[in-house]
């Protein structure tokens, strides 16, 4: 998976699957990072058959509760 630094939303995100379809993956994902978040690094990898994945997220005392 190739994905913009900056953002979300699936903008600058391209999964690519065989070594024929990086290079034009490449080029997409760094332009579409650039117009939308104006930063062309990209970063990440994708996980296409996990077997378990576990998020931890850690706030500070000044974190609103939810509700």
């Amino acid at each position: 998976m190739i994905k913009a630094a900056a953002g979300g939303g699936g903008r600058g995100i391209r999964l690519v699957e065989t070594t024929a379809e990086f290079s034009a993956a490449l080029r997409t994902a760094k332009s579409e990072a650039l117009s939308s978040f104006e930063m062309p690094q990209l970063s990440s990898r994708g996980i296409v058959s996990p077997r378990h994945i576990e998020v931890q997220v850690f706030v500070d005392a000044m974190a609103m509760p939810f509700t």
